[in-house]
This record gives C-alpha cells, structure tokens and sequence, in this order.
C-alpha cells in the first residue's frame, strides 16, 4: 500500500477541497477536515461560519459544488440522508427530531420497529425485540429511561441520548452532534459530554459542532476553527490552553 492509500484508509472520515456556493455567495471553501476512529472533534466558529453547509453536506441533504470525500477508506458521494445513515453516519439535530408524544422506545427505533413474520401479510411490531434493544442501548450510554415513557417527559439531556440511540440502532460509525448543548441546563451539557465519551469508549467517532469552545474543550480530541467558510485553525488536544483557542475564534470571526 502506497503512502497515499495509507492516509485515506486511516481516518473514518477525510475530507478534501469541500465546497459549497449558493449563487454569489461561497458558503465552504476548500474545507479539509480528518476524523480518526473514536476521535471526539470540535468544528467550532460563529454563526455562518459553515458549519451547517458542512454538517448537510456530509448527512445527504445537499451535494457539494466541488471536494471528495472518504469514509471508512472508500470515496463516497451521498445521494440522500438515507444513503448518508446507510454508510454509517449519524446526526443529531439542533431540533432533535423527537416526537414528544411516542414513547421511548418508538423513539429510538422511529419507523425501523422489528416485525413478526405471522402472516404474509400480517406483520406486528415485536416490542419484545424493540424493547430489549432499545435498553441494551440505553443502558450502553449509561441512560435510564423508563421505556414506556412519553419522550416529552425527559430531560433536555435524555432526549440527546435518545437521538444517540437511534444513530446506535443505525450502526453509525460517525455522530455528528449540531449545536448540541443549545438550551440545555448545566446538568443537562454534562449529559451530552458523558453520551459522547460513552460513544468514544464503542469505538464511534464524533464531531461536535458548536460556537462555545467552554463546552467541549475538556472532551475534544481536536479543534477545528472555521470562518466565512474556510478552516483557519486546527490544534490537537494540549497543543493550546481554553483561552488560546478561545482568542483564535475571536479573531477568526
């Protein structure tokens, strides 16, 4: 194996030369970032930055105007959100996606609920087989939720761990979390830092896009800074101090 074929085949997900126009305006340009496997990294910059343009861009939703993409060693070119999940990626949303009326357990498996073969035309949900999955999961993440319960009665911090699950159940090699720490309580963002580091303990890598350095500083693996579509910065875990990194997005915006 050549040198080259080494550095793609190493990280989870490369990306090289991503961009992104929307008629005048270059919302990613050039954009280069490496997610090894069970790395925890941080995209951190201001409000239109590109952060979300990045995040829809990996997820399916949009396609870029230029760039390659690699996942997992393989160039990739998603065609959908589904083809997205279908390569082992997962988001979690600002908005969640949870429906508070259903209760835990749909919630995790979210039209994907286990069948029983009785009929041929006859096919039940199999809240046996829902259930016991959706604990082990749970119980993986260190969440105990009561499975019957309406999702509308758990914490800011459980519903994170909700829509973790589901990217589990997906079998999501990489969680992109957006914003994730957004109307939480203090109580609430440490559960978000524990799913994640439950998520690097699997093996699952992550990158948390976020505008606060203060929240992820202590779990990530590295730091990427962007700005007006373009990375500016990007340090490794101990190679600069909360108030460096913190003075790099303050000039980077």
């Amino acid at each position: 194996m050549s040198e080259t074929e080494q550095q793609i085949t190493n990280p989870i997900l490369r990306v090289r030369g991503l961009t992104k126009w929307y008629g005048m305006t270059c919302a990613l340009r050039d954009f280069d970032i490496d997610v090894d496997r069970g790395e925890i990294v941080a995209l951190l910059g201001p409000n239109g930055a590109g952060k979300s343009t990045f995040v829809k861009i990996i997820s399916g939703y949009i396609r870029p105007d230029a760039g390659r993409i690699w996942l997992d060693g393989k160039e990739v070119q998603f065609k959908s959100p589904q083809d997205a999940i279908l390569h082992g990626i997962g988001v979690v949303y600002q908005e969640l996606a949870i429906v508070k009326d259903l209760k835990v357990s749909y919630n995790i498996f979210l039209g994907r609920e286990p069948v029983k073969n009785i009929f041929k035309f006859i096919k039940p949900i199999d809240f046996e087989v829902m259930y016991e999955t959706s604990k082990n999961i749970l119980d993986g993440l260190g969440l105990h939720i009561p499975l019957d319960q309406e999702a509308q009665y758990c914490s800011g911090g459980e519903k994170q761990g909700i829509a973790i699950a589901r990217c589990i159940l997906s079998g999501a090699k990489l969680v992109i979390l957006d914003e994730p720490y957004s109307a939480l309580s203090v109580k609430g963002r440490r559960k978000v830092n524990e799913l994640v580091l439950k998520l690097k303990e699997k093996n699952i890598s992550s990158i948390i896009i976020s505008h606060d350095i203060h929240q992820v500083y202590e779990i990530a693996d590295r730091y990427v800074i962007i700005s007006r579509g373009q990375k500016v910065a990007e340090y490794k875990k101990g190679e600069r101090s909360l108030e460096e990194i913190e003075e790099a997005i303050a000039i980077a915006t």
